[in-house]
């Protein structure tokens, strides 16, 4: 039986909390996946994506090759100097874009950070198959 002399919780706020603190966990994984995918194929280490950095990114994440035209597309739509390359931020925009998917690849790049609980299905068709590649 609760102690009338203490306040009732309010359960808004209760829940709340618990979904702002879920909340900000998830930012900071997101964040930290973004930025070992761009710290591991960054390899001349300049905090850019350059245009054989980013179409590795591409490979090794979608399996189909970047030309020299899209990474030019994507460095004008993220206002990227082509030059330079993509930096970190950009890269955030990217995942950050309807059909991005953060957790697929970068599974993809690091699978030995599979958790061993997961499910290792990133993507199912829409009757409920595996059709991750």
């Amino acid at each position: 039986m609760p102690d009338p002399q203490e306040e009732p919780v309010d359960s808004t706020k209760a829940v709340k909390a618990i979904f702002e603190d879920a909340t900000e966990e998830f930012a900071e994984q997101f964040k930290d996946k973004v930025r070992a995918l761009h710290e591991h194929f960054d390899k001349d280490k300049d905090g850019f994506l350059n245009l054989k950095e980013l179409a590795a990114l591409q490979l090794a994440t979608d399996g189909s090759r970047l030309t020299e035209q899209n990474y030019l597309m994507a460095c004008k739509a993220l206002a990227c100097d082509p030059n330079n390359g993509i930096p970190l931020p950009a890269l955030k925009v990217t995942y950050l874009a309807e059909g991005a998917n953060i957790e697929k690849d970068y599974y993809k790049v690091f699978p030995d950070k599979i958790p061993e609980d997961a499910d290792h299905i990133f993507e199912a068709d829409s009757a409920g198959f595996d059709i991750s590649s």
